[in-house]
Order: structure tokens, then C-alpha cells, then sequence
């Protein structure tokens, strides 16, 4: 189960942020954000924006946000299968 979940955790972080069609609903004309880059941005801005000293390195910013990011496309993978099955 937890393969499963995992792979769903990442099959989200893939996904377009903001889904866009084309005419001919060619998704794949469109070019953006997917949630995994997005949920990445938004944790870095919380980071920095609490780092009034400026504390923390870009490293660390950096991989903190892309850690933050992964683990909420895991927790949105658990809460989907947690609502199919009860």
C-alpha cells in the first residue's frame, strides 16, 4: 500500500497546477507550474519570509521547501486514499 501511495504522491507532483486546454484539448500545448514546483515555491516563500536575520542558506532553503513540497503531495496521496475507502 505504501508503494501505492507513493507513486500516487508523485503522480500529483507532476500534475499541472493550473490545467489549461487548447482548442483541441491538447493539454500538453500548455506550459506551467506542476503542484510539486508550485508547493515547492509557496514553502520557500514561508521560509524566507520567517528568516527575518537571514539564517538560513539557499541551500537549505531550497531543499527544506522541495522537502515540504514532496510530503504534501504524500499527505494529499494518504487523504485520497483514505476518502475511497471509508
Amino acid at each position: 500500500m505504501k508503494d501505492e501511495i507513493k507513486k500516487r504522491a508523485d503522480a500529483i507532483g507532476k500534475e499541472a497546477a493550473y490545467p489549461c486546454t487548447t482548442a483541441n484539448n491538447a493539454a500538453d500545448a500548455c506550459v506551467g507550474l506542476t503542484k510539486l514546483e508550485l508547493f515547492a515555491m509557496n514553502a520557500m516563500n514561508g521560509i524566507i519570509s520567517g528568516d527575518s536575520k537571514g539564517e538560513f542558506s539557499t541551500t537549505s532553503v531550497c531543499q527544506s521547501a522541495v522537502i515540504y513540497a514532496r510530503e504534501l503531495c504524500l499527505a494529499l496521496a494518504e487523504s485520497e486514499k483514505e476518502a475511497s475507502n471509508g
